[in-house]
């Protein structure tokens, strides 16, 4: 009996001690899920085009700060119905030749990416030969990065010229910090957010990604 105990006892150590980098790796995983989520590249010298995804306000906003910065940059916006009323102090004093809607209003960032590569091709076709690529600068929110990101990833069309940079809106501006989407389980709110932009994601690879190889742009 003492030889059963001891050997069971020795199963359960070997069992315990196996599950300790299991569960320290899943608390590593855990801990950057949230920064994971924002997929951030530095703001470039030159940009061609800013891209604002159809959203909250402060999106907008940022992209405006983005805009002035840029004098040459052509400002494209995702139409939401909703917002247009909304938005249209901010859009005062800007350019009408350097300020365009999509022509659609935005059902989805899937959809909303695939109407931005139709106008960005056809941009880049009327550049002249030899031209620089297209650098273009697409705005959202810092939690739905990782998203758009996959979204070009995955299904870029290929040839299309452009150099592509994820500028999510600074997360001050949405009084946070990278310590709340490094702690997001402290705050419901980003959890509830999070969450639900995995779902997505999810969802988005089933309908979409799956269906296209990475090797298509």
């Amino acid at each position: 009996m003492r030889l059963l105990l001891t050997g069971s006892l020795k199963v359960l150590l070997l069992l315990f001690a196996a599950l300790i980098p299991i569960v320290f790796l899943l608390f590593r995983l855990i801990d950057s899920a949230g920064l994971w989520m924002v997929v951030s590249d530095p703001i470039p010298k030159r940009l061609d085009v800013i891209y604002t995804y159809a959203g909250e306000g402060v999106r907008n906003y940022y992209s405006r700060v983005l805009f002035d910065r840029h004098p040459e940059t052509l400002w494209i916006v995702g139409r939401w119905p909703m917002r247009r009323r909304y938005y249209q102090a901010l859009y005062n004093g800007v350019d009408s030749t350097r300020l365009w809607f999509m022509p659609t209003d935005s059902l989805n960032t899937h959809l909303e990416f695939l109407g931005l590569c139709g106008l960005l091709d056809s941009l880049a076709k009327l550049r002249p030969p030899g031209s620089p690529e297209l650098e273009v600068g697409l705005v959202s929110g810092p939690y739905h990065m990782r998203r758009i990101f996959n979204d070009v990833l995955y299904c870029r069309p290929a040839g299309l010229a452009v150099r592509i940079h994820f500028l999510p809106v600074p997360f001050s501006d949405y009084q946070q910090t990278s310590q709340s989407y490094r702690s997001f389980w402290r705050s419901s709110h980003l959890c509830s957010l999070l969450q639900l932009e995995l779902m997505k994601m999810a969802w988005y690879y089933l309908s979409y990604w799956a269906k296209h190889p990475l090797s298509c742009h």
